[in-house]
């Protein structure tokens, strides 16, 4: 990534000297101003290319070394199974794999917050997340058979049922590892609850109480660590007006929207030479555009891609093409 960022950078530069200097001092300004952006985020991209790293100055040095080793590990498999799930072609698992990694995405930042907590989490580091990923990384290689005889159908249907479970395990070993925290915010609150008594203020049992919605209407409340988005669009969403899930998990939604307008300005201003397809990895159709470069086909299909990209629904860009 930093590469292109950087190439790109100085292709903008040269391009907006050349426009500055030329008959088209606006242009060039623009493209300069696209160069300097693009350095910058190269630069960026090359002082996070070292990987997350814990702080573990607090911690002594054996554990700190041990909490190191397992958030290492816990990253390499969250991109393991991030992996396959961009890989695979059945939806139904790769939803399944959504699912899991947006829990697996809240644990990892609060164990980012709290390197302390990292020892209590090694069940879940080292069985529940690598399980899964070696069981995404079985899907995948029995799909690329292409077998459909009846003992694969059948091993993949129980691959899918075991995964289907880790979600709920993530969610429960998450609870553990968040175990004495939730304990000092119970304490706290119940210390203050008898401050308060202690200063006549208590819950008054005649205050009008708010109604509670009936049984019939009662929905499932909106799970707080997945963005809530409201629109149309296709199906599994919504139509009707009402807010629906992004399947979009919340770790990954920055690099998403960015990657979303990286690839529709390359489309847009780049796309006569197949940039968008070469930074998509379709060589074929990269060099396809190069070939046509003297026609105006390229740009103009390059220029409604670029469009479609810009404003497709994150959701849509996420399944189709950061998948």
């Amino acid at each position: 990534m930093r590469n292109l960022y950087i190439g790109l950078g100085v292709l903008f530069l040269g391009a907006g000297i050349f426009w500055v200097s030329g008959d088209y001092p606006r242009l060039g300004m623009a493209a300069l101003f696209a160069g300097g952006w693009s350095l910058v985020q190269g630069w960026r991209a090359w002082r996070e290319s070292g990987g997350r790293k814990l702080r573990t100055d607090a911690l002594q040095a054996d554990l700190a070394r041990a909490a190191e080793a397992s958030w290492q590990k816990a990253l390499a498999d969250y991109d393991r199974i991030e992996t396959v799930r961009r890989q695979i072609h059945d939806v139904e698992l790769s939803r399944q794999l959504t699912a899991i990694q947006q829990e697996s995405a809240c644990m990892l930042n609060y164990l980012e917050k709290h390197p302390d907590r990292v020892p209590v989490a090694r069940r879940f580091i080292d069985y529940y997340q690598d399980r899964a990923a070696s069981l995404s990384e079985e899907f995948h290689e029995l799909e690329q058979t292409r077998l459909e005889t009846e003992q694969v159908r059948q091993v993949r249907t129980r691959l899918k049922e075991t995964l289907a479970a880790f979600d709920e395990a993530y969610a429960a070993e998450f609870e553990k590892v968040m175990g004495p925290q939730l304990m000092d915010m119970e304490a706290e609150m119940t210390v203050m609850q008898q401050h308060l008594e202690s200063e006549g203020i208590a819950d008054d049992p005649s205050r009008p109480q708010p109604k509670k919605q009936p049984a019939a209407q009662a929905k499932r409340p909106p799970r707080q660590d997945i963005p809530f988005t409201f629109g149309k669009g296709r199906s599994g969403r919504n139509k009707s007006g009402q807010g629906s899930y992004s399947i979009v998990p919340p770790a990954v939604r920055g690099e998403v929207v960015k990657e979303k307008i990286i690839l529709s300005l390359l489309a847009i201003f780049l796309g006569c030479i197949g940039a968008h397809k070469f930074y998509r990895g379709k060589t074929f159709a990269g060099i396809m555009y190069l070939v046509l470069f003297w026609t105006f086909l390229p740009g103009f299909i390059g220029f409604i891609e670029g469009v479609r990209y810009l404003f497709m629904p994150v959701d849509d860009f996420y399944e189709k093409y950061y998948r």
